[in-house]
């Protein structure tokens, strides 16, 4: 899975105008990286990492897929019964607008 299907998959149900913001990007940056096929420089990589709250390392290899490694929060336990971890959103990425 590559950086771009990475983005998109990790902003489909975001508004990437806020995404971009929260990364310090101007507004139509991940917009632009997703439509326009532009490559982020490693900064802005950092910056849209931290924003989505995803490792950098998992964002910029290729051979890593999905599930995204979360940080900032540690992923939610299944329900009593399962045992299994579940890895979810954390409570800081931007929600859907």
């Amino acid at each position: 899975m590559n950086l771009h299907e990475k983005l998109e998959r990790l902003t489909e149900d975001r508004n990437k105008a806020a995404v971009s913001r929260r990364a310090g990007l101007p507004m139509n940056a991940i917009s632009d990286y997703l439509n326009k096929g532009h490559r982020p420089s490693v900064g802005k990589v950092f910056r849209i990492a931290r924003a989505l709250c995803v490792s950098v390392e998992w964002l910029l290899d290729d051979s890593r897929g999905w599930p995204p490694v979360w940080v900032n929060a540690p992923p939610q336990q299944a329900s009593a019964g399962g045992g299994d971890s579940v890895e979810s959103e954390p409570a800081g990425a931007i929600a859907a607008a």
